[in-house]
């Protein structure tokens, strides 16, 4: 293989413009710039993110699995509504699930993971109540590497995660409703006293009650953008760089 073939992949270089056009629009869904019920035109966002409609439509497929676009051939795609049934199913599963994730992670418990749970609690006391989705997000991020191998949540949980994770995002309220952080150190507190039995009892404390925080903003939420809203009357994704 000489130099310039090793500089220039052209298959690794389509697979990375494709994960990176999927990336851009599930960031932009998530955090709201594209917002529920837009309406996603091929010519407009192949235009703004500076890419062809090829990685452009399998990126839409991927998030319409996802469940976080909706396409009606011939009709429309669109971003999907923000409340979703699924919301509640996820967080019914995740009660369900709590004793048997605590166990795992406490399986996996070593010197340095807990230096690495001190200093995240530390971190989290200093955190404003603004910054609630930011720690619970730091905490999802540090129990995901304890379980990176563990081969329980299928595809159809990963989408209502997202869900959630999307909601949450966007209704910050839910989650400091929710406990916010005091809610976070406490699931932590139980972590660093090696105690099981009060982090299944906070975590699933924390998931009842951003159950019934999800209900009360329910009606706000379910209101989504008209059909003919433009990719144009919105805020602009920024362009996709190419690989």
């Amino acid at each position: 293989m000489n130099a310039q073939s090793a500089r220039t992949d052209p298959v690794s270089d389509r697979r990375l413009l494709r994960q990176n056009v999927f990336e851009r629009l599930l960031a932009e869904i998530i955090d709201g710039r594209l917002a529920p019920g837009r309406r996603l035109r091929d010519d407009e966002l192949t235009a703004l993110l500076g890419v062809s409609r090829t990685p452009l439509r399998e990126a839409l497929a991927r998030l319409d699995g996802l469940g976080l676009v909706q396409t009606a051939p011939n009709r429309f795609t669109r971003v999907a509504p923000l409340a979703s049934e699924s919301l509640f199913e996820v967080i019914d599963l995740l009660d369900a699930l709590v004793p048997l994730l605590v166990r795992r992670i406490v399986e996996r418990l070593d010197d340095d993971t807990l230096l690495e749970a001190e200093y995240l609690e530390r971190r989290i006391a200093r955190l404003p109540v603004e910054e609630t989705t930011r720690a619970v997000g730091l905490l999802l991020s540090f129990g995901e590497r304890l379980l990176d191998d563990l081969e329980l949540i299928p595809s159809v949980i990963t989408s209502a995660m997202l869900a959630l994770v999307r909601y949450a995002v966007q209704r910050p309220v839910v989650l400091i409703d929710a406990g916010g952080i005091p809610a976070v150190q406490a699931v932590l507190q139980a972590l660093l006293d090696h105690d099981p039995a009060a982090m299944n009892r906070h975590a699933e404390a924390f998931l009842r009650r951003l159950a019934g925080a999800i209900r009360a903003t329910w009606s706000d939420a379910g209101a989504s953008a008209p059909d003919e809203e433009s990719v144009d009357q919105q805020q602009r994704p920024e362009p996709v760089e190419e690989a």
